[in-house]
């Protein structure tokens, strides 16, 4: 009950004896126990797990600000006790190459609830979520889920994008220029992030473990932080070109609040 877990690395879970390699895992079948509601994980990352999260039975459960990388589910619920199922509330989650379904929901209980909104899912996929009743769905169809048998909210700010993370294959999972998870989240009442970095940084929370740092960058002239200088850093001036207002900041190589010839020839100088 009211168990909070928060600002963990959980990685390279595997299956071990027939147990399956859980990430964070909440599962209590037994009511002549006190209450189990009122589970609450933040900026949690899970990388190469089977399962990222699973939440069975409990009621009021938050999953909030969490990344679920490259697990067989990103997250699942299941099975049922005396029919009850778990209620679970997802908000500002990153699901990322989650290699069998983003989130399989498949309780047998028709009290069970998912209440999702504010998330980011990539890729997409006719098959990339499983909900009960329904079966296998693509982004739009789990969308269209609520309400089926009881089901829970599907709020309209969730959306299906690449996060854009510095390098997440390596466990590198700060949220690069230009990244849709930048002031996308809503206010959870979080003061700092999963390194302690004030939130938000921006107007709004960012969707993820990690606020992007405004102003920072990767090095000179990596302006998309992928660990070259090219055409693509160069893009990112030129898009912006003359203007004194409502740029990207990585673009002001020069920081005089305008984008000009002399951060065009701060990048191209430094191809590599």
């Amino acid at each position: 009950m009211n168990t909070i877990v928060r600002r963990n690395l959980v990685k390279d879970c595997h299956n071990l004896g027939g147990a399956t390699g859980y990430g964070i895992s909440t599962q209590c079948n037994n009511d002549a126990r006190a209450d189990k509601s009122g589970n609450k994980f933040y900026q949690n990352i899970v990388t190469n797990c089977t399962v990222g999260g699973r939440f069975h039975y409990e009621y009021e459960q938050e999953v909030f600000n969490n990344v679920f990388h490259n697990c067989l589910d990103g997250l699942a619920s299941g099975r049922n006790y005396n029919g009850k199922g778990a209620k679970v509330k997802l908000r500002n989650n990153i699901f990322l190459d989650n290699r069998r379904y983003q989130i399989r929901w498949y309780s047998g209980a028709r009290n069970y609830t998912l209440d999702t909104d504010y998330n980011i899912y990539y890729p997409d996929g006719p098959d990339k979520f499983w909900v009960a009743y329904v079966g296998e769905v693509d982004f739009a169809g789990f969308q269209a889920t609520q309400g089926v048998n009881g089901e829970g909210i599907r709020g309209p700010h969730s959306i299906v994008a690449d996060p854009m993370f510095v390098d997440p294959d390596n466990g590198d999972f700060h949220l690069r220029p230009g990244s849709p998870a930048i002031d996308m989240g809503i206010d959870l009442g979080f003061t700092t992030d999963l390194e302690g970095t004030p939130v938000p940084q921006g107007t709004r929370p960012d969707v993820g473990a990690f606020e992007y740092i405004i102003g920072t960058g990767c090095g000179p002239a990596d302006l998309n932080c992928d660990g070259s200088i090219d055409i693509f850093d160069l893009i990112i001036v030129a898009s912006d070109f003359g203007k004194t207002s409502g740029f990207d900041e990585q673009a002001d190589t020069d920081n005089n609040s305008e984008i000009d010839i002399y951060d065009l020839v701060f990048v191209s100088i430094r191809f590599t």
